[in-house]
């Protein structure tokens, strides 16, 4: 969980984000209680697989459960964002199955152009776009290309053209997850290489060479302020309410 504060605080915070809800258990009451303390985004699971859905990393074919049908209509009742960055295919379409509004994947990228469990088929792209819901681009290099010499910003807008031919620029955002500072033990839960960065695009003081590459890709003004922030800005106004 990332930006969490006291309770008499965190109606101060609009955006604060549980990366997946393991800990309620089956027990969807529990998160009223992390709306009330200022969590406005919430995700099923991480990798793993839990008593409400599966990750990427669980077990194939094992999808949403009951529980996870009761917690997607909770989090959506009560005006949170809901993300399916991590979920497994099965867990996704199942999510897509019960939600009612708009969901979100805060940090993937397009399978079409690197074929890893993370990113989104096409069809799960045109589907979360349907909802409304916005894709957030995201940095972490084994999710741009299967080549570790061709993992690069340049290769990163690749993706952002795709999902903007596929889908439209009014569904791209910027999610990134950059995680420069992790190494050892922990980088090695989720990463496969000694560095998660995409060349060119290292850590956030880099955003500038993404925004650069994005007008040498074609991308007008207009266009380019939607995907780093107006689509995030517009989404949050419509669910967050």
């Amino acid at each position: 969980m990332w930006g969490f504060t006291p309770k008499q605080e965190a109606r101060d915070f609009s955006h604060v984000r549980v990366h997946g809800i393991e800990c309620i258990g089956e027990n969807i009451d529990l998160i009223n209680e992390f709306y009330d303390f200022g969590v406005r985004h919430a995700g099923l699971t991480w990798n793993e697989e839990n008593l409400l859905a599966t990750g990427v990393r669980g077990t194939p074919g094992r999808g949403l459960t009951e529980a996870g049908r009761k917690a997607v209509r909770r989090i959506q009742d009560l005006g949170m964002l809901l993300d399916v960055s991590h979920l497994n295919d099965e867990s996704f379409w199942g999510v897509m199955d019960a939600a009612g509004g708009p969901v979100v994947a805060s940090h993937s990228n397009c399978r079409a152009l690197c074929n890893h469990p993370r990113n989104l088929t096409d069809e799960q792209l045109k589907a979360l776009a349907e909802t409304g819901g916005v894709v957030g681009l995201n940095s972490f290099n084994e999710f741009v290309h299967r080549e570790e010499r061709s993992q690069t910003v340049e290769n990163l807008v690749r993706h952002v053209v795709h999902m903007a031919e596929l889908i439209g620029v009014d569904h791209i955002g910027f999610g990134f997850d950059f995680s420069e500072y992790l190494n050892g033990d922990t980088l090695s839960l989720y990463a496969s290489q000694d560095t998660t960065c995409t060349i060119g695009l290292e850590d956030a003081s880099c955003v500038p060479n993404l925004v650069k590459e994005l007008k040498r890709a074609g991308f007008n003004q207009e266009e380019i302020e939607k995907i780093t922030y107006k689509n995030w800005h517009r989404l949050m106004k419509e669910v967050m309410v």
